[in-house]
């Protein structure tokens, strides 16, 4: 049994006395059309449908969930003007958000919040979406595919120290196969790298090994305690953000870390409003140093 499930039932009791043979995820997809010029409207929810089943009944581990465990995904499409629905070829670009529950919370912290501005794919109607681990079919199924296992990594990263290395590891499988494939995204860009291909290429690199690090401290040791023992837990959250300030010294532009300030920034404002002086200080100085476009926001910590 994996440390994850070990973690989910020591802490979450969301076991019963039957395991289910229920998949992973619980997804909720979103395609906004609006820009989409057609009366055919339909095939938008047609296409919200089959990105939703495809999601919820793949087998994406070797683990058994039940309902309660299930990690959260949040996929909302928006589809540009060029987009033709005639020849099924779509535009677009996509939020994706995963997140998990805090122990002795009602809480759900966000662990993934990525914005894809290269979120292109084929889409004639009465698709089925076929995915094969080992290579590329279509460019939904491994857009999908690949952010589905950044998101297990990062939910398993967050109750296991690097717990989640076999689903990166399955992401950049996803990536390599995608590499010629004619969309954007997946290669990279001369000095950009703020793609999947830059995502990528963080989570494989041991400097992030850092990073991967802090999230288990950040979750287990911090959030998950914060309820029994706040100055613990938000001691444990300090650690966490100095070790991101150790990658943040090596890698300031990473892709990766301007993806973890999306999906942390709020909720460290939410955390240390509360703290003590020392800790505000010392936290709002480095998320500021880090994270500079949301200054105005960390500084709310002070006040």
């Amino acid at each position: 049994m994996s440390p994850h499930k070990i973690i989910h039932i020591a802490f979450l009791l969301y076991f019963s006395a039957i395991v289910g043979k229920g998949q992973e995820i619980i997804a909720i997809v979103k395609v906004d059309a609006e820009l989409v010029e057609t009366q055919e409207k339909g095939i938008f929810k047609d296409m919200e449908n089959n990105i939703t089943q495809f999601i919820n009944q793949h087998r994406w581990t070797q683990d058994k969930f039940n309902p309660l465990e299930k990690v959260k995904m949040n996929l909302t499409i928006k589809l540009e003007k060029k987009s033709d629905f005639n020849t099924g070829k779509y535009e677009g670009s996509a939020q994706i958000q995963f997140s998990r529950p805090i122990y002795g919370s009602g809480y759900e912290s966000m662990t993934l919040n990525v914005f894809d501005k290269d979120f292109d794919f084929d889409f004639p109607q009465g698709q089925t979406i076929e995915y094969n681990d080992n290579a590329y079919i279509a460019n939904i199924s491994s857009l999908v595919a690949f952010y589905v296992y950044i998101g297990l990594g990062m939910d398993y990263d967050s109750f296991s120290l690097r717990g989640g290395n076999i689903y990166f590891e399955k992401a950049n499988v996803v990536s390599a196969n995608a590499q010629n494939a004619p969309y954007e995204g997946w290669r990279q860009l001369g000095s950009n790298q703020n793609n999947r291909y830059g995502m990528m290429e963080n989570f494989m690199s041991p400097t992030f090994e850092l990073f991967r690090d802090a999230t288990y401290t950040y979750y287990r040791k911090g959030m998950d305690v914060l309820a029994a023992n706040p100055e613990e837990g938000r001691g444990k959250i300090v650690l966490a953000l100095e070790s991101v300030k150790s990658v943040w010294d090596a890698k300031p532009t990473a892709t990766l870390l301007k993806t973890y300030f999306n999906s942390k920034g709020d909720e460290y404002v939410k955390i240390f409003s509360e703290a003590t002086s020392s800790e505000k200080t010392k936290v709002v100085d480095l998320l500021k140093l880090m994270d500079p476009t949301a200054t105005d926001s960390y500084e709310k910590i002070l006040k």
